[in-house]
């Protein structure tokens, strides 16, 4: 009998070998940064999240950063360092830094400054780029690629979701990821070809955007105009039916109340959208009548959006509408007597 338990317990061990390789392996390559002495390293592969390689970032700076830039990817071109040289006139005191996330939702952006809160991160001033696209999709839940201190599940949760999808056979990138475990070259495409500034957090693209005879023209045409004259209504727009959710209103009203706990100075921008869309003027109203003299508008029918010209696909547009944009953050500031 007791040589029989012998053989299972040896079996046992002999079948988990392959399993404890597997999980050793993981643990080295720490392929989604978990591990703290990674919380510092760049996002490498496409399956990890911005917004959780950002908080992990934050966790472990020991930097007063006190200014922040919310947003989805669209809000990348809008740069921290800008911030500091054209917003904040290199003014020692204010420290500003990139926060965004994949489809960043409104939620998200709520949990984010909840979790600067609980940091004792002072928050002086606040950029919020929404997106007409995105913002409001999903009933204002932070997403689940997000970081536990985020998205609210248990960090036991969060650790096993990466590496069962990391090693999911059924997965569309499990032949990279066994590539990665392998220590061999993946596919070019596989790899996140950009580089962070590791003092504001921002994103800068390695490749090259290739632009058209028409989109130069555009882009050049734009270049010296008023922004003023820029974000001018050109025409009819087209709308969104209405989108934000009882439970974003509540969001929102939270998010107001933090901000103006913190004294906090913020400004709402919405972002230029692909065919001259906007916002249902029900979900307009809402905003400007919760955050009155607060918002930006850029989307619509302007000439940010004029046949779709300055658009890299059917999301992103070249950096020059958000640097555009920021020359109108910066007369909107100087008007209230914010800086």
């Amino acid at each position: 009998m007791l040589r029989f338990y012998k053989k299972i317990f040896i079996g046992f061990i002999i079948s988990i070998i392959p399993v404890l390789l597997i999980v050793i392996r993981y643990l080295i390559i720490d392929p989604y940064n978990d591990l703290p002495i990674h919380y510092q390293k760049d996002i490498t592969y496409i399956f990890q999240s911005l917004g959780d390689q950002t908080t992990k970032k934050i966790l472990s700076s020991q930097k007063k950063i006190n200014c922040f830039i919310f947003g989805s990817s669209k809000s990348l071109s809008f740069k921290a360092i800008d911030c500091k040289k054209k917003l904040f006139k290199n003014n020692k005191t204010l420290h500003p830094y990139h926060y965004a996330n994949w489809g960043e939702s409104i939620g998200g952006i709520y949990k984010k400054l909840l979790f600067l809160n609980s940091e004792n991160l002072q928050l002086k001033y606040i950029f919020i780029l929404l997106d007409g696209n995105l913002s409001f999709r999903g009933n204002g839940n932070a997403h689940d690629f997000d970081h536990y201190m985020i998205s609210g599940i248990s960090p036991i949760s969060y650790y096993y979701k990466h590496f069962s999808e990391f090693i999911n056979p059924t997965s569309y990138y499990f032949n990279e990821n066994i590539r990665i475990l392998l220590n061999q070259k993946n596919d070019a495409s596989y790899y996140f070809r950009c580089h962070f500034d590791t003092k504001f957090n921002d994103l800068y693209y390695n490749k090259k955007l290739i632009k058209n005879k028409n989109q130069k023209k555009q882009l050049s045409k734009i270049k010296n105009i008023l922004v003023k004259e820029l974000l001018r209504n050109r025409g009819k727009s087209n709308y969104f039916k209405r989108q934000i959710s009882t439970n974003e209103k509540n969001i929102l009203k939270k998010i107001k109340m933090l901000l103006t706990k913190s004294n906090t100075k913020y400004i709402f921008i919405l972002t230029p959208i692909k065919n001259r869309f906007k916002l249902n003027n029900y979900d307009y109203e809402y905003l400007e009548k919760l955050f009155p003299n607060k918002i930006i508008d850029a989307s619509g029918n302007n000439l940010l959006t004029e046949k779709n010209l300055l658009f890299i696909d059917n999301i992103h547009y070249f950096s020059i509408i958000n640097e555009k944009i920021m020359d109108s953050v910066k007369t909107k500031m100087k008007n209230e007597k914010v800086l």
